[in-house]
């Protein structure tokens, strides 16, 4: 049996007004309307979350330094400042100038490090490369194994769509949106198959400090 969430059954009303009604409304409709029932489900809501967010993090860092270590590779330490950068799509280049930008400002630089770009850029950023718009530009077909060295039946496109459902959840995550209702178990198993494609230490460490499947299983707290 879990433990009550709320040591007093007078503090519900109090939670409820904090988190709102707008923010309430779909564990209410999904509890019947029942207030108690609805906070239990919130509470799972932020359970699942709380267990994803060690294979999100996993996946979003080891992401982005891969692919880092691909652009440095293909157009140099500076790919950043690189000319070529330019032929990004307009939303990719404005992410990139932004963060540039943003770093400039905050670390008093001229130019600020790649390192210091890379870690400030969004997950959606890294994602989007694997678009087929850019396709030729990073000459994906011959270099995809170069960031996903141990997914060799899998293609541009299919890895593209795995990072895409997982970068959903990861802002409904960060943005404290409701998740129960969607396949969880599918998400595991595509940041699972992401991180073993990408390195195989990072998918061991998230492994063993994931507790997604024992939270799933849990299920919201019974009414006691």
């Amino acid at each position: 049996m879990q433990e009550n969430f709320l040591p007093n059954r007078n503090l519900e009303s109090a939670l409820m007004a904090s988190l709102s009604a707008a923010r309430l409304g779909r564990y209410l409709r999904d509890s019947g309307g029942n207030r108690p029932s609805a906070l239990r489900l919130y509470d799972w809501n932020v359970r699942l979350s709380q267990s994803l967010y060690v294979r999100l993090q996993i996946w979003e860092i080891t992401l982005r330094n891969r692919m880092n270590a691909f652009l440095c590779d293909k157009f140099g330490m500076d790919w950043p400042h690189r000319p070529v950068l330019s032929q990004l799509r307009k939303s990719d280049l404005d992410r990139l100038r932004t963060s540039v930008l943003r770093q400039k400002r905050r670390r008093g630089l001229d130019l600020p490090t790649t390192d210091m770009i890379v870690a400030d850029l969004s997950a959606g950023f890294w994602v989007a490369m694997f678009a087929q718009r850019y396709s030729r530009m990073f000459g994906w077909p011959d270099n995809l194994q170069k960031v996903f060295p141990y997914s060799r039946s899998h293609t541009r496109h299919q890895i593209f769509e795995l990072n895409g459902r997982v970068l959903e959840i990861r802002n409904r995550v960060a943005h404290h949106e409701p998740i129960y209702h969607l396949d969880l178990t599918r998400l595991d198993d595509d940041l699972n198959v992401l991180l073993n494609g990408m390195c195989q230490g990072a998918a061991a460490y998230a492994d063993k400090a994931c507790r997604f499947n024992v939270v799933l299983r849990q299920g919201p707290e019974r009414e006691t």
